[in-house]
């Protein structure tokens, strides 16, 4: 589920290229793929949550346009 070669914040789960070390969002230090990986594993947090849309989260477009077909 996450790749070594990446980093990622571990509050949001946004995603970042290795050389970056803050989350834009968060201002947290992101950790590494294999660091998230063992987190995951160690059963202190699910990542099932992250999939899941309420009717109280906002939604916003993030392109408009004319789909191709």
């Amino acid at each position: 589920m996450f790749d070594d070669e990446l980093k990622y914040c571990p509050l949001c789960y946004d995603e970042y290229r290795a050389e970056i070390n803050l989350c834009a969002a968060c201002d947290v230090t992101l950790l590494s793929g294999a660091q998230m990986q063992a987190k995951s594993k160690s059963g202190s947090e699910t990542l099932e949550k992250l999939a899941v849309i309420l009717e109280s989260d906002a939604l916003i477009p993030l392109m408009k346009g004319r789909v191709l077909d």
